[in-house]
């Protein structure tokens, strides 16, 4: 018996026929259902899928590109706070 030789004919092996070449990014596998989705969906969706609202990470050029909101956001007003001077140390 050899290491090297077949001794048996007909033994398949794990060569598969070559795939056609897919471009990359063409498909985003979701993290919360596992459901593979379009690229062009999520960006229909603003990045969200379409199963199960599992929210994904948008990437910089396409936030800036997003429009902005309808109405614009208010900003909240900050309060002065004051500290009690028994608890700032003293310099003698």
């Amino acid at each position: 018996m050899s290491w090297l030789k077949r001794e048996r004919t007909g033994i398949k092996t794990d060569r598969k026929a070559p795939r056609p070449e897919l471009p990359e990014g063409l498909w985003t596998k979701c993290e919360g259902c596992g459901e593979a989705l379009y690229q062009t969906v999520l960006d229909q969706h603003l990045w969200t899928c379409p199963n199960c609202n599992y929210h994904f990470r948008v990437p910089a050029r396409t936030y800036l590109g997003l429009p902005p909101e309808p109405h614009p956001v208010e900003a909240v007003p900050t309060v002065a706070r004051e500290t009690p001077e028994s608890s700032s140390p003293k310099i003698a």
